[in-house]
């Protein structure tokens, strides 16, 4: 799953806690900032900024298969009082390759996959 309004990590916590003076909220370890503060800034509604997101997904170069899974299931939860936007990525029968590129997920990192990398996860679908 991706979560859009989960910062990253202590220093992308602090930098949005000092540009928006607002406190950060903690949930397992994670900062919980929201997407309205990004919205806001937007100068776009809720419901405004979720199209924005669905559009770029629905217009993105990802596989029709994997883009209509995940807009089928794209949804805004509430976690410590904030909205964040939840994309479920679901689990693929095959390769997916984003303008060409294949990216995975290393731990909480995504990097784009080299030829070696490529070969190996391949095998995950023999």
């Amino acid at each position: 799953m991706v979560f859009v309004g989960v910062a990253d990590d202590d220093a992308d916590a602090n930098r949005i806690e000092t540009l928006d003076g607002d406190g950060i909220e903690q949930l397992d370890g994670r900062h919980i900032v929201g997407v309205k503060r990004e919205a806001d800034i937007l100068g776009l509604t809720l419901e405004q900024y979720f199209q924005k997101w669905r559009d770029a997904i629905s217009n993105s170069q990802l596989s029709k298969e994997l883009r209509t899974s995940v807009l089928s299931k794209m949804s805004f939860a509430t976690l410590c009082g904030r909205e964040v936007l939840v994309i479920p990525v679901p689990q693929q029968s095959g390769l997916s390759f984003l303008d060409g590129k294949l990216f995975y997920r290393d731990g909480d990192q995504t990097k784009e996959a080299d030829s070696e990398t490529s070969i190996a996860l391949s095998k995950r679908f023999d």
